[in-house]
């Protein structure tokens, strides 16, 4: 066996495969989940009388719980349109849509060759998609996606530019790396790559007294000393 090139040849398999993406399908449902609340926590605001206090502390009160920092112009369209089921519907279907895409939070992120040899994304089910980075969204593309989506919608302007102000906050990544299938799937293609073997013809001379060793002159030295020792 050529051990050498034999690992080379290993290594370069594993070096060719893509890096594997997990596709995490809760990601839209708790998106979902937090913008009811987030509405209904709107709807309580509402029962009683609005105030600056009152809206200030449901800001805060809306970026503790939810991590979600709205502009104070934003929560007041919200209140205008009395934070509307129709709104809530419009806002749920929308993000729903883009996040059948694969979106990832920036494609700077892709340092593992991506551009390159593509990715793999494994969903929650096993199905496996191999994908150029094209095929995928980050962050900023989904909102232009979602702004085209917003466009199309028969709708008040008002209302329209609410949602895509409202729908950017609520886009989230649903792709994540995953460091032990990329692992699994290098040993896999390492293991596939079969032993090389280096041939050297009975009688052939390798180096003669007084000659310089090559280094390819060394490395039939070592085969052959590798096989006399492997002999019992």
């Amino acid at each position: 066996v050529d051990k050498e090139t034999t690992e080379k040849r290993r290594q370069e398999a594993a070096d060719a495969v893509p890096p594997v993406y997990a596709f995490n399908a809760n990601v839209f449902p708790n998106t979902e989940e937090k913008i009811r609340e987030f509405f209904n926590a709107g709807r309580e605001l509402l029962k009683k009388r609005v105030t600056a206090q009152s809206k200030a502390n449901f800001l805060t009160q809306v970026f503790e719980i939810y991590g979600l920092e709205i502009p104070a112009e934003i929560l007041d369209a919200f209140i205008k349109y009395e934070f509307s089921t129709a709104v809530e519907e419009n806002l749920i279907n929308l993000i729903g849509k883009i996040s059948m895409n694969f979106i990832i939070t920036s494609k700077n992120l892709f340092l593992r060759g991506e551009q390159q040899k593509g990715l793999t994304v494994i969903t929650s089910e096993g199905t496996e998609s191999s994908l150029n980075v094209s095929g995928i969204l980050d962050i900023k593309e989904a909102k232009e996606k979602l702004n085209d989506e917003v466009k199309k919608l028969d709708l008040p302007q008002a209302e329209k530019a609410l949602l895509q102000a409202l729908s950017a906050l609520f886009i989230s990544q649903n792709i994540f790396y995953d460091q032990v299938e990329t692992q699994a799937k290098q040993e896999q293609a390492r293991a596939s790559e079969e032993d090389i073997f280096y041939t050297i013809k009975k009688g052939k001379v390798i180096v003669r007294k007084g000659d310089e060793v090559s280094q390819e002159a060394r490395k039939q030295i070592e085969i052959i000393n590798q096989n006399l020792r492997s002999i019992p």
